[in-house]
């Protein structure tokens, strides 16, 4: 029973991780336009700190709604189908085999990165829960059509990796976690389905380590589009 309930701890850390928009554009900034002009512009000295924070390209360039012209289809087709906002309702194991829902919802944003070419994800627990703000990367293979993942929260304090693969309309991780005192090492297998522009369901089943099964559903998401 003590294993059972720690295993549903897990999940409730792992179920509940996204910025602070809740539509695919944050608000507009709000310029006045009767601000006075400040004192002239001057050049920062070639080689100095400035100068380099001024050639920086907008770091919002980083992420996007969008794919690039190079985006690969399988990146469009796979995890690119939940790029944009999302608010879900979790619910875990209990250790009578029976599933309680968490308090409120969570937000899940999925976002094109680096070129177009990963996906990046940030799920963030319903305000007041405690739960910590978890961050994914989620990088293409195209030469397999498979994916390479890495997950970790601030609370973590480390990466959990996954590989990933679409398996018919479904999209399965799959990962070797590590113990993290006072929970156990164990076999995860994640299981996105059900994905349209609408909604999706999410799944994490757990097993012992380095086995393939049997596995047993620790938690469940279902997820409705922001806007």
């Amino acid at each position: 029973m003590m294993r059972a309930m720690s295993r549903a701890r897990i999940l409730l850390a792992f179920a509940f991780v996204v910025p602070a928009c809740t539509t695919h554009t944050c608000p507009d900034v709000v310029v006045p336009t009767n601000a006075q002009a400040g004192p002239p512009q001057t050049t920062a000295p070639a080689g100095t700190l400035e100068q380099a924070v001024a050639n920086t390209p907008d770091i919002t360039a980083a992420v996007s709604f969008e794919p690039s012209p190079t985006t690969p289809a399988g990146v469009r087709e796979q995890f690119g189908k939940l790029v944009g906002v999302w608010m879900c309702k979790g619910e875990s194991r209990q250790p009578d085999g029976t599933f309680k829902p968490g308090p409120g919802e969570s937000r899940w944003t999925f976002f094109y990165t680096l070129g177009g070419q990963a996906i990046g994800d940030v799920f963030e627990p319903p305000q007041g829960s405690g739960g910590p703000v978890g961050i994914n990367l989620r990088v293409y293979r195209p030469e397999t059509n498979d994916w390479v993942l890495s997950w970790t929260t601030p609370a973590l304090q480390r990466y959990d990796h996954y590989e990933a693969k679409q398996v018919g309309e479904t999209l399965v991780m799959r990962g070797e976690i590590a113990a993290n005192a006072p929970f156990p090492q164990y076999s995860a297998k994640i299981t996105f389905s059900q994905m349209t522009r609408a909604s999706f369901s999410w799944q994490l089943e757990a097993a012992k380590p380095g086995s393939d099964g049997p596995w047993q559903v620790f938690s469940k998401i279902e997820c409705r589009a922001a806007v």
